[in-house]
């Protein structure tokens, strides 16, 4: 079952990142009785082993929404595939994560406010290549008025399957600004977070950085995220590989008031944010609780 470091951050990474899917219609409409809507979304996937017969297949799908009218009629049908050969995927196991419309995506959310739905199965292993397929549609979308229309974002693992490890808690964003004794030793609140110009505790203070701003948003959970792993919380696959993605992003990039000033940009590490923070407030599927729950 166990794998070696390089090929779990290669699977990780396929899962998470480079075959995680982005997937829209363009840019907003202007505002009209008749306008339509668009939709994004994005999404990641982990498989781990809870024993010789039963996997956990799990992720989030993350939800957005860029035009100028809420969304009518949200259904996400979420499919685990897989395929042995041959360019054919074949459902293996699905659910609806929301139907009906009875969940809402409004206006002019952006990345920044995406809506996160967990997904997770405990089924029988499979063989090949297995991925997650996520049929996201509304009944309002741009251009498809009245008609089932949207992104299918899909998320693909490669590799062996690793054990499934559950162990220690998370705590959120608001613990971790409020307790900087409790910071795990090596981690200084006062110390320069990266090239920010900024301390690691008002990178992770909201109220000390723009909502606004995608570097700040992004930093606010990472950090959180990155002392619950220095506590002692495990780290699902597609989590660890968020967060080497985020390292490499604020080691790259320097001033934050410079980087991803707008609401709009920098949606990549928005939907990170958004997917890190499930995992800070325990109900990333496969990951770590709560602490005091």
């Amino acid at each position: 079952m166990r794998r070696s470091h390089s090929k779990m951050l290669f699977a990780a990474l396929s899962a998470a990142v480079a075959i995680l899917a982005l997937v829209g219609s363009g840019s907003a409409l202007s505002a009209s009785p008749k306008a339509g809507t668009t939709l994004q979304a994005s999404k990641t996937i982990d498989v781990c082993a809870l024993d010789a017969n039963t996997w956990r297949f799990s992720g989030v799908v993350s939800v957005w929404n860029e035009g100028n009218q809420d969304t009518q009629g949200l259904t996400i049908y979420d499919c685990i595939q897989n395929k042995v050969s041959g360019p054919t995927w074949t459902n293996a196991y699905c659910q609806y994560l929301t139907s009906g419309g009875a969940v809402v995506i409004p206006a002019q959310t952006f990345e920044i406010n995406a809506t996160p739905f967990p997904y997770s199965v405990n089924a029988a292993p499979l063989p090949g290549t297995i991925r997650n397929d996520a049929r996201v549609t509304i009944t309002n979308h741009s251009a498809h008025i009245g008609t089932p229309f949207g992104p299918e974002p899909k998320a693909t693992w490669f590799g062996d399957v690793p054990p499934c490890a559950t162990c220690g808690c998370v705590q959120g964003l608001g613990y971790w600004k409020n307790h900087t004794s409790a910071w795990p030793a090596g981690y200084d609140p006062a110390a320069p977070f990266f090239n920010s110009g900024v301390t690691w505790l008002q990178a992770l203070d909201p109220s000390q950085t723009s909502g606004s701003n995608g570097y700040y948003n992004l930093s606010h959970q990472y950090i959180a995220a990155v002392l619950n792993l220095a506590n002692g919380a495990c780290v699902p696959a597609g989590i660890q590989t968020l967060l080497d993605d985020a390292t490499l992003f604020f080691t790259n990039n320097g001033t934050a008031a410079a980087t991803c000033p707008q609401p709009s940009s920098c949606g990549l590490q928005k939907t990170w944010a958004a997917t890190l923070e499930t995992y800070n407030e325990g109900t990333y599927p496969g990951g770590p609780s709560k602490c005091g729950i």
